[in-house]
C-alpha cells in the first residue's frame, strides 16, 4: 500500500463519521492465530481447491497455503477438507492456541460438535484428532467479506500449482491481507 493510501485510511478512520466495518478482520485474543479457510467446488467436474491463511493476533501473515483436488464429493466434503488443510498448515509452522474461520455453517455446526453423522464425518474426525495437537481449538463461522482471503487463494489454486508460503505474502493477496 503507498503512504497515500495509508494517509487516506488514517485521515478517514479518524473523522467524526468513522465507523468500525462489520466486514473487517477481527483480532483474537493475544497468543492466539486466527486460520481462516475456504473451498471452491466445481459441481460439474467434480474438482476442489481450498485456500488457508494464518495470522497472528494483531493480523500479522504468519503463512498462506492453497491446494487443488481432481475429485471431490459435494460442497460439504470441500470445506471440511479445507479445514482439515488449514489445520496441517498451523500444524506446520508451529501454531498452538488456534480460532478456525470458516464461511460454511454447516461445517463449523459440525466441527464443534466434535462429530458427524454426514458424508464428511471421516474428514470431520481426522479434523477432531488433529485438533488435540494444538493447546487450544476454537471454531467459528465468519461471513465472505472476512474470509476473502482464503476465498482468493482458493480461487487461484485452480489456476496454478499448488503453494505454500511462509516468508512473503502471495502477490495477488496482498491487497487483502491489508484491508
Amino acid at each position: 500500500m503507498s503512504v497515500r493510501g495509508l494517509v487516506a485510511n488514517y485521515t478517514i478512520s479518524y473523522s467524526p463519521k468513522a465507523h468500525a466495518r462489520s466486514d473487517a478482520w477481527v483480532i483474537r485474543k493475544y497468543g492466539y492465530v486466527k486460520l481462516n479457510v475456504d473451498a471452491r467446488f466445481d459441481s460439474d467436474t467434480l474438482a476442489a481447491t481450498f485456500g488457508a491463511v494464518i495470522r497472528d493476533h494483531r493480523g500479522k501473515f504468519i503463512a498462506t497455503a492453497n491446494e487443488k483436488m481432481d475429485l471431490c464429493i459435494d460442497s460439504f466434503t470441500t470445506e471440511a477438507i479445507a479445514v482439515r488443510f488449514g489445520l496441517n498448515l498451523a500444524n506446520t509452522v508451529g501454531c498452538s492456541k488456534i480460532e478456525v474461520n470458516s464461511d460454511s455453517v454447516e461445517v463449523v455446526h459440525e466441527l464443534s460438535q466434535g462429530y458427524s453423522s454426514l458424508v464428511a464425518s471421516s474428514i470431520i474426525d481426522d479434523c477432531y484428532f488433529m485438533s488435540l495437537g494444538f493447546s487450544h481449538v476454537t471454531y467459528d463461522h465468519c461471513n465472505r467479506e472476512r474470509n476473502r482471503v482464503a476465498h482468493e487463494l482458493a480461487r487461484l489454486a485452480r489456476f496454478s500449482f499448488p503453494s505454500v508460503w511462509m516468508d512473503n505474502i502471495p502477490d495477488k493477496v496482498i491487497p487483502l491481507i491489508y484491508l
